[in-house]
């Protein structure tokens, strides 16, 4: 149970802590609440792994398009399945108004999992 609540703290400190420029906030948890700007904020998500019809493995290519229709629906966060790396796929995200939550597995084979401790790289 605590190595649940490292990894959420973990992952909302890290994930949402875009830079100075962010839109995001900083963030924080206190007790079961999660602060923005310390004001207690509401997660209105969807997951988010893009794979066009057809295809095999995800790809950013429509993030615009994408986050349109993501805001226009009225949702503040995405919820994606591994790190994102590309700075410019971020930055967008964070132009869209946009909250990340990164998902990890607990053994992926050594490859950003909880048991290998590599999700923390």
């Amino acid at each position: 149970m605590i190595l649940k609540h490292i990894v959420v703290l973990f992952l909302m400190v890290a994930l949402f802590s875009c830079g100075a420029t962010s839109k995001s906030g900083e963030v924080k948890v206190l007790g079961r609440q999660i602060l923005v700007n310390d004001a207690q904020d509401t997660f209105k998500g969807i997951c988010y792994h893009p794979v066009p019809k057809g295809k095999e493995t995800g790809n950013f290519e429509n993030l615009t398009e994408d986050f349109a229709l993501i805001v226009e629906a009225g949702i503040n966060t995405i919820r994606v399945y591994g790190p994102i790396i590309d700075k410019p796929v971020l930055d967008e995200i964070d132009q869209a108004g946009l909250k990340v939550i990164i998902g990890f597995g607990y053994d992926q084979g050594g490859e950003n999992d909880i048991l290998s401790g590599s999700f923390i790289n």
